[in-house]
């Protein structure tokens, strides 16, 4: 059996190889994987293959998990953090992925977030219980998910600004019919001569909607803000959909 010192090369379980850098004792010993990434760890698990590179890119092959404090699990079960981000890498990089092909194969996540432990500690500082995470009520037009353009905000408010496909006309009988959404219905909101006009009506109302709701509820001053922003986008004609 060879012995085990600085400048041994293994090949880890998980395919990688590595190299011994540093060696104190048998339970105190560094390796660097090919990737760069270095980790302590012990001869008997040097030599069964089972020591793990934290930058291996496991998750569609962009994401992986980093070296600290942050678990994917805790007692078997995924945290929040690690179903957060996930979910955000599923959206961007599963091409398989139903929302990947419905509006997010343009969308990407910022580089300092493909380690889950950059992710896991903005989320631990910024989430907020019962919360969502929005990519782009910030900037809007958004594609890419990063600490400089997220935020945790109520559903209701993402919903506010969501399917904007359901606000509009459409041809009715020798008119138009003016429709907007509010509360996850389509609201009728009146007949038109004139189709230019019933759109027109149709985001006035939808507007209006948005107003009411916003100034009626407790709000956190930046998504306030950060909503007004977006209304008044809406109002001047720009479209604004998850």
């Amino acid at each position: 059996m060879d012995s085990i010192g600085i400048g041994y090369r293994f090949k880890a379980n998980c395919g990688d190889y590595a190299e011994v850098i540093a060696y104190e004792n048998s339970v105190n010993v560094t390796v660097r994987f090919d990737c760069g990434h270095e980790r302590k760890t012990r001869t008997g698990d040097i030599r069964r293959g089972r020591v793990k590179n934290h930058n291996k890119k496991t998750i569609y092959g962009v994401g992986f998990i980093g070296a600290g404090e942050y678990k994917s699990r805790i007692d078997g079960e995924l945290t929040k953090a690690y179903s957060v981000w996930s979910g955000i890498m599923q959206r961007c990089y599963d091409i398989s992925c139903k929302a990947y092909s419905s509006g997010y194969s343009d969308c990407s996540v910022d580089s300092r977030w493909h380690n889950f432990q950059n992710f896991a500690a903005w989320h631990h500082d910024n989430y907020i219980y019962g919360y969502h995470l929005d990519k782009d009520l910030l900037v809007i037009g958004n594609r890419i998910y990063s600490e400089d353009t997220c935020i945790f905000v109520p559903q209701w408010v993402n919903n506010l600004f969501a399917n904007s496909s359901t606000t509009g006309c459409r041809p009715k009988g020798d008119g138009y019919a003016a429709y907007y959404a509010a509360n996850g219905k389509q609201i009728h909101a009146g007949m038109f001569d004139c189709q230019i006009e019933a759109s027109a009506h149709a985001r006035v109302m939808r507007c209006n909607h948005i107003s009411e709701k916003i100034n009626t509820s407790a709000l956190d001053e930046n998504i306030y803000e950060a909503v007004l922003r977006r209304l008044e986008y809406l109002k001047e004609g720009g479209v604004v959909s998850e």
